[in-house]
C-alpha cells in the first residue's frame, strides 16, 4: 500500500506538471483545492501532496479503525471490574371471587401482593484474571495505536521520497536541456573560429563531443521522465487486470462448479455403464469348450538285473 500511494503521488505530481515545496507543516486540504490543482495545473506542495496520500491511501483508515477496536476491548474487559446493580419490581392481582368454584370451594393460596427492591454484586477476586486480560488489551490498544502511527510514517516517507524524486527529475531535465543549449551555442562558435582559421579542427571535435555528452544526459533524464509517466498507464492497466482477474476468477468458479457436476454425473453413471459394458462382453464371447483330459506321459520299464 506504502508504494501504491508512492505512485499515485508520482502520477499526480506529473499530471500537474510543476511542485513546489512547502514550507508550512503538513495539514489536510479541502477537495476543492485539490480538485483545482489537478484540473488547472497549479504547483503542487509537500502539503497537499501528503494530504492527498493520507486521505486516499485506505490503510490509515483501517490503522484508525483498529485503534478504535483496541479500545472498545479496553472497556468491554473493564467493565467486569465494575460493581453490578439489579433493580426488580414483582406485583400479582387475584380475583376476591376465586375462592368459589363451581360445585364446590376452592382454596387459593394466590393473594393480591406487590413487592420491589435492588441488589448490587461487586466481584472480590478471580485471582488476576479479569486484571491480566484488562492488561493485555490495554497494550493490544497501544501497539494498534503504534502501528497506526508507523503506517502514517511510512506513507509519509514514501510521499517525501516520492515527491523529491520527481523534482530531482525535473530540475536533471531543465538543466541537461539548458547544458545542450550552452554546448550548441559552444559548437556553433568554435564552427564559426574554425571555418575562419581561427580554431582548428580539433578545437572543433572537442566541442563536438561536449555536445553530444550533453545530449547523452539529456536524453538519460527524458528516460526517466518518461518512466514516470508510465507509471499512470502502469497504475491504470494493474487496477484493469486486477478487475479482470476478479471476474475470470468469478468465471472459473462456475465453471469448476459445472465440472464438478459432471464429475458427480459420471461417477453416478459408472457402475450402469461398467455392468452395460460387461453384459456385452459376455454375450459376445464364443462358448467356452471343455478341455480335453490330457493322457500322463508314459514312462519307459526299468530292468532289474
Amino acid at each position: 500500500m506504502v508504494q501504491a500511494a508512492a505512485r499515485f503521488l508520482i502520477v499526480h505530481s506529473v499530471d500537474l506538471g510543476c511542485l513546489t515545496k512547502a514550507q508550512a507543516p503538513a495539514s489536510p486540504a479541502n477537495s476543492q483545492a485539490l480538485a483545482q490543482a489537478s484540473t488547472t495545473g497549479t504547483p503542487l506542495t509537500l502539503a497537499q501532496a501528503e494530504a492527498m496520500a493520507l486521505k486516499n491511501n485506505p490503510q490509515t483508515t483501517v490503522g484508525r479503525l483498529r485503534v478504535l477496536v483496541g479500545q472498545q476491548y479496553v472497556r468491554e474487559f473493564r467493565s467486569a471490574l465494575l460493581p453490578n446493580a439489579n433493580l426488580s419490581l414483582t406485583a400479582v392481582d387475584a380475583n376476591p371471587g376465586s375462592r368459589l368454584t363451581a360445585g364446590f370451594l376452592n382454596n387459593p393460596i394466590l393473594f393480591p401482593r406487590a413487592a420491589g427492591g435492588a441488589s448490587v454484586s461487586q466481584p472480590v477476586t478471580d485471582f488476576g484474571r479479569t486484571t491480566n486480560l484488562l492488561s493485555s488489551s490495554e497494550f493490544s490498544a497501544k501497539a494498534e495505536d503504534q502501528n497506526a502511527a508507523a503506517t502514517r510514517a511510512d506513507i509519509l516517507l514514501a510521499v517525501d521520497q516520492a515527491f523529491y524524486n520527481s523534482l530531482d527529475t525535473q530540475a536533471l531535465v531543465h538543466v541537461a536541456e539548458e547544458t545542450v543549449q550552452a554546448q550548441q551555442t559552444l559548437v556553433d562558435r568554435v564552427q564559426a573560429l574554425t571555418d575562419a582559421k581561427l580554431k582548428s579542427e580539433l578545437d572543433l571535435s572537442f566541442a563536438k563531443v561536449e555536445l553530444a555528452r550533453a545530449k547523452a544526459a539529456d536524453l538519460e533524464t527524458e528516460v526517466n521522465r518518461q518512466k514516470l509517466l508510465d507509471l499512470q498507464n502502469t497504475i491504470s492497466r494493474d487496477v484493469r487486470i486486477s478487475w479482470q482477474d476478479t471476474n475470470r476468477a468469478y468465471e472459473r468458479l462456475s465453471v469448476t462448479k459445472q465440472l464438478r457436476e459432471q464429475a458427480d454425473l459420471a461417477l453416478d453413471l459408472a457402475p450402469a455403464t461398467t455392468s452395460v459394458f460387461a453384459r456385452l462382453s459376455n454375450s459376445l464371447r464364443p462358448n467356452s469348450r471343455k478341455p480335453r483330459p490330457t493322457s500322463p506321459i508314459p514312462t519307459p520299464p526299468t530292468n532289474i538285473a
